[in-house]
């Protein structure tokens, strides 16, 4: 009892008062000071861990210093208290549970604030992570996502500094309590999050393994969320990060991604894909695992490209997935919008087996179709839907995405522009079937002849397939000429009545055959042949018709709309410069429902007058056939008189509503698959037949090409029949600007023919030093040939003697013998006589060859001192291009510097020779009669020489004040002069400079930074556009033109004059000595040490960071 009685008393308090909470905060508050036992700190901080949940902020204002002390200190030693302090820590800090209330949630970021003031606490949690203790553990990976989740740029910075902080991290992944490993791989998400440094870190110790093993522990991607948000880390570790993705591919891990879809990445191409792969039970969790999946395909196939391994793995798998799975629809276009533009080729080599499923039988049972190309496959996705249109009524957005992602693959498939021609020459008639021939019935062609019919409600599918139709052979056809002048010829064979013949089901069962074609009956009163642009002329007033009948729905109305806007759309795109198609529509009558649909007036809907008033535009802008031998019926002039009563204003606005409309501004690159109904202001009180439905009205592709030539439709509508066309023609602000400049163009064309006259001199003097150079270069060559040719007549003469001698020595011992005989025999008589002559013959060829190497040896002793002449010339040259400015190399003067000083002795024989030369000049002048004309001659080229040296240094002098003039650029001011260049590039080069490869950018710029530094570009808004424009814009509107460089400044005087009167800045010396100086920073420290021991409760010295008079006595 008296045991119970003092606990009570303690409790309550003395005098019997009850204790407030603030008092005992406050008590508890102390027993955390390490002067107390362990025992009493541990059961401070359970007190205090209980109190924490009402009483968050006095706990933290009393108690936060003394419990990141115990995680710091004494949680290492004690399982016990280091789980209580972190379990309080993490309360204090947490702000999941404190979402809907403010004040709360601002205690918890102060909180959170506060303890990551210093990298201790953080440092603490790190190395608990390793501790022995489960809950030690996960109480410490808990706090450190707590953290992370306030203030993640603090701890990552702490992380990383962190004694093994990594290395713990990746090892609470593999461990094998389920909750500890779950709680790890959620600090790890957020750990990884916009930082590059921890990412590499933790890869380069192992985190992509770990991943991969909890996600096949898990059971691949049925592991539902927990593989889930180890995909995720995956793909952060990746994305962003180029040296991950290195390491990443050099491990066995890239070809788990296809394992992982049951794919089988070293398939060969003959195969088909594994049926376990084509056909899957999928969930929704395991989908979003998939569509990670494919993003981490997606990534490292756009990073790495060609040079990838797993490259055709990867490729062929997201083909297969594509067009031959049972995958979600999501998944597949997931698939296809990460499927690259560089393996587009490879679409008509892979070879598919499509599935369909069997009705009613939930997806639980399917059907394996007929193999087929991919390209195929492809086009019958895109035309009629997923699983050959089982479900292309219900226009669901998923499944209208799929088929706008493959439409996005056929454009990366038609890239070249030999590929679109021959697609569409595919479509051409056969040329050996005869003059009636008709084109071959595609799936592209079936889509674009489907007929509308007024009598009925038009076809949801039929409508679909025609927009998508329209948006291909748009793609075909969109600025490639060769394309449309093939698509003119394209004449399509005639359809039933019902519009079926030749359509057929474009795959058939495996297990079964195709039906037998129809057997086609002439018909002796059909008519001629149609080509595809009048078919679908005809067809566009059809639909006019029908959706001018009485008694629409409102659903109805909105399908024509749609229907009506493809076949704008399509005809624009075609007819845009293409002067014989816009011939074929005239006389087709489009103009004609053209002019009555912009005469009716439009209440609601404004796309489709619009669109009607563009196409006459461009109808009007091209209608020049000049190639044809007989005339067009509807000429720019008679269709001159049509626009005007329709009134250029109107026209106009029609297109300026049209730029306004929903339907074409929220048009994006990726997203062009608008939710029903779009805009929903149109109308009110429609509401769409199917849950989830979406519907189409433009493409991008469409969108972008409106968007640039839409101001060209606009004038070329107010421009008079003769003129000449608007795309060449110059655009409403640079016709301002011709206008505005036009009086100082007098100024500018003298000026010009100023710098022209300077350039010519310049060019002249360069000139002359070219032709010094090449003077020089051909005496050396012709020295060389020369000094070659002497070589082999010397050896030719050493022949040569070496053969006298031996005929002469047989001579003389010929004669010898023939002298000791005392009869001579008969038959050698007529020897002697012989071997004299040949002895005469070989000694006048020597002499010959002697004479002939006098010459030589003269003509080399001419070209070395021509050569010396020419060196001495090039010299005198060089030095007044150097005082001239101009760029002089000096490696021949050097090499010839080299040589004078490697061959004393042969400077000598020149000098020598030069002596000689001279001699045998003054004698032969002496000697000749035209002496006089000579000497004349010379007179007049040193006369020559002097007037050119003389107009050089005017030239140079001239040249000099032009330099700089304004300002000096190098080839590091392409970014500084972005806007001068482009404008130059446009107007001057013209240059689009969002076309130009890379090095002939650079080529251009060095020759924009020439003109710039010697000042003569030919506009000064080349210079500086941003003044020019601001000159400009004052001129426009009437205000004080800015003054210009050369202008007087009055506030520029008025500073000058100003400054001549300011009294300089005496330098001044500081009055301490050094030691006071020291004495002064040692204070400042302690007063710093001072406040950092107050925040951690510790006692400081009254004297401490006191200055004291006496230092300064």
């Amino acid at each position: 009892m008296d045991f119970f009685s003092q606990t009570y008393t303690a409790l309550r308090g003395p005098q019997g008062q009850q204790q407030t909470p603030e008092e005992t905060i406050g008590r508890l508050a102390d027993r955390l000071s390490p002067e107390t036992q362990l025992a009493d700190r541990r059961a401070a901080v359970l007190a205090l861990k209980g109190l924490t949940r009402k009483h968050r902020g006095l706990v933290a204002d009393q108690c936060l210093p003394g419990l990141v002390r115990i995680v710091r200190e004494d949680a290492a030693h004690d399982p016990e208290i280091a789980r209580a302090a972190l379990e309080a820590v993490l309360m204090l800090v947490d702000t999941t549970e404190s979402t809907n209330n403010g004040p709360a949630r601002d205690i918890a970021l102060a909180n959170a604030a506060k303890v990551l003031q210093d990298p201790g606490l953080t440092h603490a949690c790190c190395a608990l992570l390793g501790d022995e203790d489960f809950y030690v553990r996960f109480a410490a990976c808990s706090l450190l996502s707590a953290l992370l989740q306030t203030r993640p740029q603090a701890v990552q910075t702490f992380f990383l500094t962190a004694p093994a902080g990594p290395t713990r991290v990746v090892t609470l992944l593999e461990d094998s309590r389920d909750m500890l490993a779950r709680e790890a791989l959620h600090m790890l998400s957020m750990l990884l999050r916009k930082s590059g440094e921890i990412q590499k870190v933790l890869a380069f110790d192992g985190v992509f393994e770990k991943l991969f093993g909890i996600i096949t522990r898990e059971g691949g991607l049925d592991g539902g969320e927990y593989v889930e948000e180890a995909l995720k880390c995956v793909d952060m570790l990746l994305r962003f990060n180029t040296s991950n993705q290195s390491y990443f591919l050099e491990t066995p891990l890239p070809a788990a991604l296809c394992t992982l879809l049951y794919f089988n990445p070293g398939i060969r191409p003959e195969l088909p894909a594994p049926q376990e792969f084509a056909l899957q039970f999928w969930s929704p969790g395991k989908a979003t695992c998939a569509s990670l999946v494919i993003d981490i395909i997606g990534l490292l196939l756009a990073a790495k490209g060609p040079a990838l391994r797993e490259g055709y793995a990867y490729t062929r798998m997201l083909i297969e997935l594509s067009f031959a799975s049972n995958a979600p629809t999501v998944v597949k276009v997931q698939a296809l919008r990460h499927l690259p533009a560089d393996a587009t080729p490879m679409l008509p080599e892979i070879v598919v087996t499509p599935y369909v499923p069997v009705p009613e039988t939930n997806g639980e049972e399917w059907d394996k179709l007929e193999a087929a190309t991919a390209l195929d496959a492809l086009i019958e996705l895109i035309m009629h839907g997923e699983y050959n249109g089982a479900d292309a009524e219900r226009r669901a957005k998923p499944s209208m995405d799929l088929r706008a992602s493959a439409v996005g693959v056929f454009e990366n498939f038609i890239r070249d522009d030999s590929v679109k021609e021959a697609i569409v020459a595919g479509m051409l008639p056969p040329e050996d079937a005869g003059p009636n021939a008709r084109s071959p019935l595609t799936p592209l062609l079936f889509g674009l002849l489907a007929t509308p019919k007024g009598d009925t409600p038009p076809d949801r599918v039929a409508v679909v397939s025609f927009q998508f139709a329209s948006v291909l052979l748009a793609h075909l056809l969109r600025h490639t000429p060769p394309c449309k002048n093939l698509a003119r010829q394209i004449v399509p064979p005639p359809l039933n009545a019902d519009g079926t013949e030749g359509s057929g089901a474009f795959f058939v069962p495996a297990d079964g055959s195709a039906p037998p074609p129809a057997q086609e009956e002439k018909d002796e009163d059909e008519d001629e042949a149609q080509s595809l642009l009048q078919i679908l002329t005809e067809h566009l007033s059809l639909a006019f018709l029908a959706r001018t009948r009485d008694g629409l729905s409102e659903a109805d109305s909105r399908e024509w709309d749609r229907w009506l806007i493809a076949y704008l759309s399509l005809l624009s795109q075609w007819l845009w410069e293409d002067p014989k198609a816009v011939r074929t529509f005239l006389e087709a009558g489009g103009m004609g429902f053209l002019i009555e649909q912009l005469n009716q007036p439009s209440e609601t809907d404004i796309v489709v007058p619009g669109l009607c008033a563009f196409l006459l535009g461009v109808c009007y802008e091209f209608n020049r056939d000049t190639d044809s031998d007989s005339p067009s019926e509807i000429t720019r002039s008679s269709m001159y008189p049509l626009l005007s009563r329709l009134g250029q204003s109107t026209l106009s606005g029609r297109l300026t509503r049209l730029r306004d409309d929903d339907r074409l501004k929220v048009v994006a690159p990726d997203v062009w698959v608008l939710p029903c109904p779009t805009p929903a202001s149109l109308s009110p009180g429609f509401q769409p037949r199917y849950d989830d439905e979406a519907e189409i009205w433009f493409d991008w592709a469409f969108v972008d090409f409106w968007k640039s030539v839409n101001q060209t439709i606009m004038r070329a509508i107010m421009a008079e029949p003769d003129s000449p066309p608007q795309t060449s023609a110059q655009s409403g602000e640079e016709s301002m600007l011709v206008s505005s400049l036009r009086d100082a163009l007098a100024k500018q064309a003298v000026e010009i023919d100023g710098l022209k006259r300077l350039l010519a001199e310049a060019a002249t003097s360069q000139q002359t030093s070219s032709t010094s150079q090449a003077e020089l270069a051909a005496a050396q060559q012709r020295l060389s040939t020369v000094e070659a040719d002497l070589a082999s007549a010397r050896a030719d003469a050493e022949k040569w003697k070496a053969e006298a001698e031996a005929a002469e020595a047989k001579a003389q011992a010929v004669a010898a013998e023939a002298a000791a005989k005392p009869e001579p025999a008969p038959a050698p008589a007529p020897l002697v006589p012989d071997l004299s002559g040949e002895l005469e013959t070989v000694k006048s060829e020597l002499e010959a060859e002697r004479t002939k190497r006098a010459e030589v040896e003269k003509e080399q002793e001419d070209l070395l001192v021509l050569l010396d002449e020419i060196s001495d010339k090039r010299k005198r040259d060089k030095a007044k291009m150097k005082e001239a400015g101009w760029e002089v190399s000096e490696d021949e003067e050097d090499d010839d510097e080299e040589d004078e000083d490697s061959s004393s002795s042969e400077d000598s024989d020149v000098e020598r020779r030069k002596k000689k030369k001279r001699r045998r000049e003054k004698d032969r002048d002496r000697s000749r009669s035209g002496s006089r004309e000579r000497r004349k001659e010379k007179r007049r080229l040193k006369k020559e020489k002097k007037e050119r040296k003389r107009q050089k240094k005017n030239a140079t002098a001239a040249t000099g004040g032009e330099w700089g003039k304004y300002g000096i650029i190098s080839e590091t001011d392409i970014y500084s002069k972005d806007a001068e260049f482009r404008a130059w590039l446009v107007e001057e080069r013209m240059l689009n400079p969002e076309t130009l490869p890379k090095d002939k950018t650079r080529k251009e710029f060095l020759r924009f930074v020439e003109d710039f530094n010697t000042a003569t570009l030919p506009h000064e808004k080349f210079y500086h556009i941003e003044a020019y424009e601001r000159r400009m814009n004052a001129m426009r509107s009437g205000d004080t033109l800015p003054p210009t460089d050369g202008g007087y400044d009055f506030e520029a005087d008025i500073k000058a004059h100003k400054s001549t009167h300011k009294v300089p800045d005496k330098e001044r010396e500081s009055y301490l000595s050094r030691e006071q100086l020291q004495e002064l920073r040692r204070v400042q420290n302690e007063r710093i040490e001072a406040g950092r021991m107050k925040r951690l409760g510790m006692e400081v010295k009254q004297n401490m960071g006191v200055r004291m008079d006496t230092a300064f006595e």
